[in-house]
């Protein structure tokens, strides 16, 4: 079985809480819903996929999760003119211009470097997917730009009952240290997520193992669990 490694600089990506308002707390990772549609708007603007893209993009992916990194979280103040936009014209005074801008505070997550792994439903798949990834814009909000590092087609083998690094649906879980995460997954269903991350003080985060109740496969330096379930 052949899968599709990514390797992405971000360094900083966020990702809102579904849950959060005010204050927009990012997720501690790239859920697979995220993936999907940043593959969607590679593709499109690739000219990889014709009509829905997202249905057409989804099908081409069976699994994309990420692996995890060290990671710190922290919050940023983010002022922004949206009043341009949403008046349609320029402030005409400096008094009228504090009128257009508005503040929030967003959490940011800083990660040096981030794969992902992505398993194509079919071989027939992997051309495309190898094409969107190396296109890919963003991951989360409008400044989590990334730049990608390389794209690695790889062979995935059975390596036997063992941990995994990557994200998985709780349920999957047999063991090892983590975070419970609600987020998106391929499909765009809310689902409870184990993050192989632990706490490592306040917002910092290091990479664990997660046992699963599976098989696991090993592409290159990645585990991932084998059957449909994860």
């Amino acid at each position: 079985m052949n899968i599709l490694l990514v390797k992405l600089r971000l360094p900083l990506f966020s990702i809102k809480h579904y849950e959060t308002y005010q204050v927009a707390a990012t997720l501690p990772f790239i859920p697979p819903s995220t993936v999907v549609g940043a593959l969607v708007q590679a593709a499109a603007r690739g000219g990889l996929c014709e009509g829905d893209c997202l249905a057409e993009v989804r099908g081409w992916i069976y699994k994309a999760r990420d692996v995890a990194a060290p990671t710190v979280k922290f919050p940023v103040v983010l002022k922004r003119a949206r009043g341009v936009l949403e008046e349609g014209k320029l402030p005409l005074s400096g008094e009228e211009l504090g009128g257009y801008f508005d503040a929030m505070v967003r959490e940011y997550a800083y990660v040096a470097e981030k794969a992902v792994l992505v398993v194509p439903s079919a071989e027939a798949h992997i051309g495309r997917l190898e094409k969107a990834l190396w296109l890919l814009e963003r991951v989360g909000d409008t400044e989590s730009y990334v730049s990608v590092r390389g794209v690695e087609v790889l062979n995935a083998r059975p390596c036997g009952a063992g941990e995994v690094d990557v994200a998985v649906k709780l349920a999957k879980v047999a063991g090892g240290a983590h975070l419970v995460v609600r987020a998106g997954d391929e499909d765009g269903t809310l689902s409870d997520f184990a993050v192989p991350l632990a706490t490592g003080g306040k917002g910092y985060y290091t990479p664990t193992k997660i046992a699963v109740k599976s098989d696991v496969f090993c592409a290159g330096d990645v585990a991932f669990p084998a059957g449909h379930d994860w």
